[in-house]
């Protein structure tokens, strides 16, 4: 390890300086940072560099344990930096503690005891750190407990009570309070009191308990009602999340608890705009190990493999009867993971079973076992796999896992637009749909929200003002502001269908879920065409004269093309013959497939497993044109959902029940004088088997422009039967 040295005008002087010789700042500066591998592997080097390693507090409190587990061969590494300080250290020990999960095993009590009694050590000191996130570890703790096994979280609880006793610390008695409301039984006192104390040390996530427990199932008057919100106002200066959403709603429902309206419109549209995109999408192109084969483009790979997850996950969701909340904050939980780390294609299902694990605990009363989340994985991870993988999550989000969804916006836009039970349950539909597309994390969840809310609007088509005055003051958003990105979801989560693996099973877990009376069947809810769409955001004129649009994609290679100048008029006569000419996907499957990697296996029920070596593609209307000749009572053709150059005014939606494919048709007209006269016809240029191949590229957009420009629709020749498609 030797430095050459250079002199001032660049050439080589004739001696070198070593590392070792570097002053010890520079060399703390070196150092800070690696992983415990390579900072023990710099250890073993030289004696100066033990010293330095050694006597150097924050190169212990900052050493990364990525992808590492406390064993007994490094057990007292990561007591070290857990003494410094070092969050992710301090997370897996106190699990491998808690679970017994790398540690020798040993499951009598006094074992279990001395293991539970540690752990609550490295909760406490976790939630006496200076984090800014939420207490958090109540967690791991909560009910159900078990009496018997290897591990007991009654140990752990009564652990962290006599620590809190003898040292009391706000967010250690949130933890502590938490774990007790969860207890069956209709005692809440000792409960209450431990909020009330926290409250009183300053702890936003107590005052906010406190506040919820007071006013909860309640129906305030005039004068409580005041005191109430000026109650919340007060939390929310702490900075607590929950707390500022419920202020959010209630100024959203005209309840400002004393203020003006301008204070509170001021207020909301700071919170909504404070809210950035989560932009996971490029971090995707950026993962090296999630693109094992040089052939396939990243971006293809990269949003084949969350559309899948996210999929799994809304069928487990829908399954396990989980809240829109869990499945939301399970996919941040992911897609903030992803940014911060990276992990092999492999282990995608088990970052996301993981993710919902956490999640279902956090916010809801039912949760997700650790036992049974192996099982929903067919059993490809083991009991350990998920716990190690809990671990890494909380220690590289530092226990951050409530953050604003899309899903809490929704619920204030949705207030501010006064939507009824149907159209509200609509924005979510589309909002979760949005989830499946990687390329949506380019909008902040506001923006997804509000476009959501306002297509949902045009959807049911019940309101005059789809987008009033007093929505675009709350939120800063005007309709001109949504159009890019309604035309977006318009576009990726309508018009180009859904994913097909190699099964040919569509993957429609989401709109399955939301087809349900429950939910008001906003699953099966027809959707409108692009002209219609462009026709309710005003941008109709523009379109059919050809001329720009201006909504222009942040991504180049993700446009919406305006139909062609040309647009010709037909007309219909009763008791025709209608020809079809019928989209499919025939595209060849896409193979991210490698030796020694796992993918996607699919079970007989028609569920998927992320294990063994399978093709995955994506099947769109604009894949693949097979025309075909069919015997109906008008004319009908089928147009690709990007180039709608011979769209006409009456537009449907088709749902092929047999393949589960979706369709977008377009209704015309023509005239059929006699048996002479000629018929409209398809100019296709196509092969023997008549297939036309649409490919859709920024290399390619110009000539397919073109081509669909030339492909109008001519007169069909009343010929044999085999000269027709």
């Amino acid at each position: 390890m030797q430095l050459r040295s250079q002199s001032r005008t660049g050439s080589k002087m004739g001696h070198y300086v070593a590392l070792w010789q570097l002053p010890q700042e520079v060399m703390t500066y070196i150092f800070k940072g690696l992983h415990i591998k390579e900072l023990l592997n710099m250890r073993s080097v030289h004696p100066y560099f033990r010293d330095i390693i050694d006597n150097n507090d924050s190169l212990w409190k900052n050493v990364s344990f990525d992808d590492t587990w406390p064993c007994v061969l490094n057990l007292r590494h990561f007591e070290k930096a857990a003494e410094m300080g070092n969050i992710a250290a301090m997370v897996k020990v106190a699990l491998a503690y808690l679970y017994r999960e790398g540690l020798p095993e040993n499951t009598d009590v006094n074992s279990v005891a001395r293991s539970g009694k540690t752990a609550a050590e490295y909760f406490c000191k976790i939630e006496e750190l200076p984090l800014a996130a939420q207490p958090f570890t109540w967690l791991f703790i909560r009910p159900p407990w078990s009496v018997s096994g290897a591990y007991c979280k009654e140990f752990v609880f009564n652990s962290m009570k006599d620590h809190f006793h003898q040292k009391p610390n706000s967010n250690i008695g949130v933890c502590i309070a938490k774990t007790m409301l969860l207890f069956d039984g209709d005692d809440k006192s000792s409960a209450m009191a431990l909020l009330q104390e926290a409250a009183g040390f300053g702890s936003g996530a107590g005052s906010f308990l406190q506040w919820q427990f007071q006013h909860a199932d309640k129906i305030p008057d005039r004068a409580d009602e005041l005191q109430m919100l000026r109650q919340l106002r007060v939390v929310t200066r702490t900075g607590n999340l929950d707390a500022k959403l419920s202020l959010c709603k209630y100024y959203a429902l005209g309840k400002y608890g004393g203020i003006s309206h301008k204070q509170a419109t001021a207020f909301v549209k700071d919170f909504i705009h404070n809210l950035t995109p989560s932009n996971i999408y490029e971090s995707l192109k950026e993962n090296t190990e999630l693109t094992p084969s040089m052939s396939c483009e990243v971006k293809t790979c990269s949003s084949v493999y969350k559309y899948i997850l996210i999929d799994w996950l809304a069928e487990v969701a829908d399954i396990k009867d989980f809240s829109s909340q869990t499945l939301h904050l399970s996919v941040s939980v992911v897609d903030r993971y992803l940014k911060l780390h990276e992990i092999p294609r492999h282990q995608l299902q088990l970052l996301g079973v993981a993710a919902m694990v956490l999640c279902s605990r956090f916010l809801g009363k039912d949760i997700m076992t650790i036992r049974e989340a192996a099982w929903w994985t067919d059993n490809a991870y083991k009991y350990e796999d998920v716990v190690r993988m809990m671990g890494e999550i909380t220690a590289t989000l530092k226990g951050n896992f409530r953050v604003p969804t899309i899903l809490d916006c929704v619920e204030i836009v949705s207030l501010l637009a006064s939507l009824d039970k149907k159209t509200s349950c609509l924005a979510e539909y589309i909002c979760e749909l949005s989830l499946l597309q990687a390329e949506m994390s380019q909008y902040s969840p506001a923006e997804i929200a509000a476009s959501a809310v306002l297509l949902a609007n045009l959807l049911t088509n019940l309101q005059d003002q789809p987008w009033s005055r007093g929505i675009e003051e709350f939120t800063g958003l005007s309709v001109e502001d949504l159009r890019r990105c309604i035309f977006h979801i318009h576009e990726k989560c309508f018009l180009e269908g859904s994913m097909v693996d190699h099964r040919d099973i569509t993957l429609q877990a989401v709109k399955q879920r939301y087809s349900d009376e429950r939910l008001y069947n906003v699953g099966d809810v027809e959707i409108m065409c692009y002209d219609e769409l462009c026709l309710l955001l005003g941008v109709t004129d523009q379109v059919v004269q050809g001329f720009d649009v201006r909504i222009k994609f942040k991504n180049e290679d993700e446009l919406i093309v305006s139909p062609t100048k040309k647009r010709r008029k037909r007309t219909i006569e009763k008791n025709k013959k209608e020809v079809s000419l019928c989209m499919t996907s025939t595209s060849p499957a896409i193979d991210y497939a490698h030796p020694g990697s796992d993918d996607v296996e699919h079970n007989d029920d028609g569920s998927h497993q992320f294990r063994d070596e399978k093709q995955i593609s994506m099947a769109t209307d604009a894949d693949m044109v097979k025309p075909t000749y069919r015997q109906h009572s008008q004319f009908t053709y089928m147009t690709s959902s990007h180039y709608h150059s011979n769209s006409e005014k009456n537009y449907g939606r088709e749902t092929d029940s047999s393949n589960r494919e979706y369709s977008y048709t377009a209704t015309g007209q023509y005239t059929d004088s006699n048996a002479s006269e000629s018929s409209d016809k398809m100019d296709t240029n196509t092969s023997k088997n008549s297939e036309i191949e649409v490919r859709f590229g920024k290399s390619s957009l110009k000539k397919l422009r073109s081509s669909v420009k030339h492909m109008t629709v001519k007169t069909w020749q009343r010929e044999s039967s085999e000269n027709r498609f």
